[in-house]
């Protein structure tokens, strides 16, 4: 049982190892990945030995490799977070273009996970640099997970990977190869992949290429550190860097102790990291900047820091979930969503699953499924009324825990991600739900509960304006339906109800 683990002390291992760091939230789905591993590599899970084998300062490659598989985070895409990507491609490959065409491009993707931004940035450097061919380019890209790795060396992707990708790079630079798509040779060839845990003091090095570099791109990595984790990897990349040269991260994770031995500058709507001597002061970023230090004035200031979220957003999406409910309790009865399209033909154990869960026995049903899964291996619409289960139950750690075991088997299914997204939802973890809701709509664009899900959402961060536009997306996707009609997926709710809430304005504006 998981109670027996001490889950706080394995995150410490953890910490150690890798630099990760764990919520309160987070520590069991962590536990039970640390579990996978160790059971991947043939060792005791229970807890005492799980955490005197982490205990060990001498873990072998293959067990560290079988760790960083099971905690690894891996969402990526091509042309992900359009901020850093026009500093890029409006300042930084100019200033290469200027430059003495014998003189090397160093640039680093750390934590690169499956390859897609390197790539990107050798794309966008084969497009932009006229001379090309001529210049001597080096992109090196790591992460600690091989796997990641391995798939990122191969350069073939799915169209879930070209979410935000131009269709012109995309069948400039790419080949069909059955349902992937396979990046040309000239632009893999670009980059140099290898693995590295950002934990270590391997870098800057020679030996890896870690040192003199122009660019190094760290995004959605340093959120997921320790913070003195993530100082110690900011001050390593400030030494790999030459002078003058640029640390871009995610616009999510700006943070003043982290980068306080950096210069801050701000580019149009983004803020970034610039290795300069600290005499020196530089322009906020205009639209037309020319890459030109000053020198003093009132005129030059520090771009501004980030905003900090609201600490009562969560709270009041609660509330407001609470009064739509009440809304609707007289109009609409409290059946559940479906876990999963139902099927014709179903083996025994999924038409018990079923009725079960028909008949909201909801203990019962969950510990059918466990059972069933103590003996046989993982099946997709048995998990699915697993996971709905012990949502209803407010088992929510253990729905997201098989959640995840769900979205890995069927990523694509958007009545699971949009069964995850809710628990995410419940559990407060309104980023991920945001992130897990974007490809149910990628997938399905009027797919009504991800849509209403998406909505309240993006209030709960805050996203008002954008909140709204779903909401808007949300009655023309339900425009055909009566009002007695209910929407899968939205616990019994109908589309008489969700109208009615946009002619009050609950949570809409």
């Amino acid at each position: 049982m998981a109670e027996n683990y001490n889950f706080g002390l394995i995150s410490q291992h953890i910490g150690r190892l890798f630099g990760l760091h764990f919520s309160e939230r987070q520590l069991e789905s962590m536990g039970h990945n640390v579990m996978k591993a160790a059971m991947e590599l043939k060792r005791d899970p229970k807890p005492e030995s799980l955490q005197k084998w982490l205990a060990n300062s001498s873990l072998s490659k293959a067990e560290l490799d079988a760790l960083a598989r099971h905690l690894s985070v891996g969402e990526t895409y091509f042309f992900r977070e359009n901020a850093g990507l026009e500093l890029f491609k409006n300042e930084i490959i100019p200033s290469f273009i200027k430059q003495d065409p014998g003189q090397e491009i160093r640039i680093w993707s750390a934590g690169c996970s499956s390859g897609e931004e390197p790539y990107t940035l050798a794309m966008l450097l084969h497009e932009r640099i006229p001379d090309f061919r001529n210049r001597k380019i080096r992109i090196l890209a790591s992460d600690f997970n091989t796997e990641a790795i391995k798939k990122a060396q191969k350069g073939l992707y799915t169209a879930w990977s070209f979410r935000e990708t131009p269709e012109s790079y995309k069948n400039k630079y790419f080949t069909s190869a059955g349902k992937h798509f396979e990046i040309k040779k000239e632009i893999r060839q670009m980059v140099t992949f290898f693995q590295l845990n950002l934990a270590r003091s391997a870098y800057p090095s020679a030996k890896n290429g870690t040192e003199n570099l122009d660019v190094i791109f760290c995004r959605n990595v340093l959120m997921y550190f320790l913070p003195e984790m993530a100082i110690a990897v900011a001050n390593r990349f400030y030494h790999a860097l030459k002078q003058d040269a640029w640390l871009i991260t995610s616009q999510v994770e700006l943070h003043e102790e982290y980068y306080a031995t950096f210069q801050k500058l701000k580019y149009k709507q983004g803020i970034f990291y610039r290795k300069s001597r600290k005499e020196e002061k530089i322009n906020l970023f205009s639209d037309n900047f020319t890459g030109q230090t000053a020198g003093s004035g009132k005129d030059y200031m520090k771009a501004p820091a980030p905003k900090k979220p609201k600490a009562n957003q969560i709270l009041k999406w609660k509330e407001e979930i609470r009064q739509k409910i009440s809304l609707q309790k007289d109009k609409v009865s409290s059946k559940s969503e479906q876990p999963a399209t139902l099927l014709t033909g179903k083996p025994d154990a999924e038409k018990k699953a079923e009725k079960l869960y028909e008949e909201a026995d909801y203990g019962a049903c969950s510990e059918f499924c466990m059972a069933f899964f103590l003996k046989k291996p993982f099946n997709k619409s048995i998990g699915a009324f697993l996971v709905g289960s012990l949502a209803n139950l407010g088992k929510h750690e253990e729905a997201r825990h098989w959640g995840e075991k769900l979205i890995a088997a069927d990523g694509e299914n958007t009545a699971y991600l949009n069964l995850f997204a809710t628990i995410l939802m419940e559990q407060g973890d309104m980023r991920l739900a945001e992130k897990t809701l974007i490809k149910t709509l990628y997938l399905e664009p009027n797919h009504a509960a991800g849509l209403f899900n998406m909505h309240v959402t993006l209030h709960a961060l805050g996203k008002n304006k954008l909140a709204g536009k779903y909401y808007n997306n949300l009655l023309s996707a339900i425009a055909h339906l009566e009002d007695h009609a209910e929407i899968p997926g939205l616990e019994g709710m109908t589309a008489g109800v969700v109208r009615s809430l946009a002619k009050n304005n609950v949570n809409h504006e």
